[in-house]
């Protein structure tokens, strides 16, 4: 049942980048990459050509799809899992104990990159099953190529539902997690949010902060003090100690969706600006084609908390619904929830 899934999903997740491409046309300023379906969070493999997308799998239904690799040398794509050859050897598992095998679902949403303890690089991506979890994957470059190794996963409490990931130091992570209330509609209480962190050998634990509208997008700092939380119902982003869960400071962002790191230090804020809920759900429903979403991308100094407006576009061809920016050289890489494309646009000075 396993093997019949990958290879299902395989053949599902590559047939449609054949003919998206024909439909697939730059602008002066912005070049776009298609074949792929609701790239909606990338991260770049440092000191590499490549750029590891995680293929949403929908907000109203969590279909499965993959991550893929993009290179962005040769512009050739490849799925990196779920897929056939999986190694599952006995290697030391990087996550909770009870967790034994690759998922069977497999329907990702944010990913972040960083180091284990042991200092292979890492990445995380959240996934949404029956329960959602965190799935742990080490990253191995071989001179041109890459792939990735299944190192465990920690699954989330029943009703707790994820959107994005940070990796912590020593191998854990922090997560925005919303808490559904399982009672009848008419009783039904606002979902209760919190941010939550997870080490080895400790587990999971509440990080107590000030309520949180919808956490999204999440950040470490460099020298792993502080959390960037961006509340997308709140329109903010709020800066919190990760030791205490004191709020430091926030500033108004519109919408905020996903967060990067620059290389001098800034944070990639990425708003998607949609103006109704019913223009999220056409664009959620059609992943085969452009999508019209208007957004915009903030860089955000993290000492003073001021943002500057980097790129704003009104969602038109070729590229539309951003909800992520990733830097690479000079160089911004976006990708979206919706659609079937990323878009390359120069790094504004």
């Amino acid at each position: 049942m396993m093997r019949y899934f990958l290879v299902m999903t395989t053949l599902l997740l590559v047939f449609p980048g054949v003919w998206a491409d024909e439909n697939c046309k730059s602008s002066q300023n912005i070049h776009v990459y298609c074949g792929f379906q609701g790239p909606e969070d990338l991260v770049h493999v440092p000191n590499s050509p490549f750029l590891i997308v995680s293929q949403y799998g929908g907000h109203v239904q969590r279909y499965p799809n993959s991550l893929m690799l993009f290179n962005r040398e040769t512009k050739e794509k490849e799925i990196l899992f779920p897929r056939q050859g999986i190694d599952q050897s006995s290697v030391p598992l990087w996550g909770a104990k009870d967790c034994l095998a690759p998922p069977e679902t497999f329907s990702p949403h944010g990913i972040d990159l960083g180091r284990h303890q042991s200092g292979e690089r890492m990445l995380l991506v959240v996934n949404h099953a029956k329960l959602d979890s965190i799935q742990f994957f080490k990253v191995v470059l071989d001179q041109e190529r890459l792939s990735l190794e299944w190192r465990g996963c920690v699954e989330m409490p029943e009703h707790f539902k994820l959107n994005d990931v940070a990796v912590l130091p020593k191998g854990g992570f922090a997560v925005p997690a919303v808490k559904i209330n399982p009672v009848p509609e008419k009783t039904q209480q606002q979902p209760n949010i919190h941010v939550l962190l997870w080490r080895k050998g400790d587990g999971l634990s509440t990080l107590q902060t000030e309520e949180i509208g919808y956490g999204n997008g999440i950040a470490v700092s460099p020298d792993n003090s502080t959390l960037y939380v961006n509340d997308t119902a709140g329109s903010r982003v709020m800066k919190i100690s990760l030791d205490t869960g004191e709020k430091k400071a926030q500033v108004d962002v519109k919408y905020p969706d996903n967060s990067s790191w620059t290389r001098d230090g800034k944070l990639l804020v990425t708003s998607i600006l949609f103006p109704t809920r019913e223009s999220l759900d056409i664009c959620d429903r059609h992943k085969d084609r452009h999508c019209d979403i208007p957004f915009e991308v903030h860089l955000l100094d993290p000492g003073s908390m001021q943002t500057t407006s980097v790129i704003k576009h009104d969602g038109s061809q070729p590229f539309g619904g951003a909800t992520v920016a990733v830097q690479v050289n000079d160089d911004l890489y976006l990708g979206s929830a919706f659609g079937d494309r990323i878009a390359k646009i120069r790094m504004p000075n």
